[in-house]
């Protein structure tokens, strides 16, 4: 609703909902025909049906026309046993074709063969992970769109311990990457690895429990901070404790604005985290995915900004159209001149100056 109310999309988006509400009460009109003419079907004739029998019985009764009064009720009551069981049959009927209209989609799903690879049995679940991550020659297209190929022989290395990042224009490939090391989807060739193992082997339980992400648009669901934070760990022998729970907001810097709300930890976020800001949501959701304590911590734009931080990488990947076209340190990518990386920072470092320039002629005015 605020989108459609900031660009006045009110009157284009009610022409629209009009349309579905014809359409709607079009679709209603033919149902009441159909179940009218039902109606009739099953209440009128049967109830005619019995009057004719009452009347032609009636006059052989009074004729004395070899049917009695006796045989005469035993027949009304047969028959109208018989018309209740035809009726209730005609409305089983109509219940068992709308469940079957609407149980269509959940039986092709389900006849649906698995596009996945098949777990291994049993399922890799090794004690301890380094957390060595790689990109070996991989080639991706999305399913919804496989003309377009997303990554093309693409390669990544990340040590353990190291802070590797994937800079570039958007639609380069990088939360593809990040989709692929989350197991979302498969690729089309080549290998994702952790440890030296494609990530389809590995328990899927298991392997979440040591990879986590914080995405783009984080999601909270309707229940408690507490509960964001401890999600998907509720009720395992290792769920964190209080005091785990507090460290990991504290290092995701949100321990002292979830101290600053009502009941703190205890503060109900609202569907889809409608009560906090962006900010407060993305914060809950680092601290969400470091009270795992994961091995591999993957950040799909959880910063979007270039900032001083990049001097600090361990290396950085600049990935355009699908491929890795440059690689090295801060220092290194700055130090090639009219390169993709060196022009990225150019571009900030210039916006970062024409605010300040713009700020300071609105002070001295």
């Amino acid at each position: 609703m605020p989108t459609v109310r900031s660009f006045a999309g009110g009157p284009a988006q009610g022409r629209l909902y009009r349309g579905k509400l014809d359409e709607y009460y079009d679709l209603n009109k033919q149902e009441a025909r159909a179940y009218g003419a039902y109606a009739v079907a099953t209440t009128l004739l049967p109830n005619l049906v019995t009057a004719l029998v009452l009347f032609y019985g009636g006059q052989l009764v009074l004729n004395e026309d070899g049917l009695t009064s006796g045989q005469l009720v035993s027949f009304l009551l047969l028959l109208g046993s018989l018309s209740e069981g035809f009726s209730n049959m005609g409305s089983i009927f109509s219940s068992i074709t709308q469940a079957l209209g609407a149980a269509d989609k959940v039986f092709e799903l389900i006849r649906r063969p698995p596009q996945s690879t098949p777990l291994p049995i049993p399922p890799l679940a090794p004690a301890f992970c380094s957390g060595k991550v790689e990109l070996r020659d991989v080639t991706f297209r999305y399913p919804a769109r496989p003309a377009r190929p997303v990554l093309n022989k693409i390669n990544m290395l990340a040590e353990p311990g190291k802070v590797v990042a994937l800079v570039g224009p958007s639609g380069g490939g990088k939360s593809s990457c990040v989709a692929l090391l989350e197991n979302f989807y498969e690729p089309e060739s080549g290998m994702v690895l952790l440890d030296g193992r494609k990530v389809q082997e590995y328990d899927p339980h298991w392997y979440h429990r040591h990879v986590s992400i914080v995405s783009q648009e984080p999601m909270l669901y309707a229940r408690s901070i507490r509960q964001n934070i401890l999600f998907g760990l509720e009720g395992e022998p290792d769920e964190p404790s209080e005091g785990e729970i507090i460290e990991a907001a504290v290092l995701a810097g949100a321990h002292d604005f979830i101290l600053g709300l009502q009941s703190g930890y205890d503060t109900e976020v609202g569907e889809r985290g409608v009560c906090l800001s962006g900010g407060q949501k993305q914060r809950i959701a680092i601290a969400r995915a470091l009270c795992r304590r994961p091995r591999v911590l993957l950040l799909d734009e959880a910063t979007s900004a270039l900032d001083s931080d990049s001097e600090n990488l361990d290396s950085i990947l600049v990935v355009r159209d699908g491929r890795v076209v440059e690689q090295g340190t801060h220092t290194e990518l700055l130090g090639k001149v009219g390169g993709m990386y060196s022009q990225l920072v150019c571009k900030q470092v210039d916006a970062l100056e024409t605010a300040n320039t713009i700020c300071n002629e609105q002070e001295k005015s």
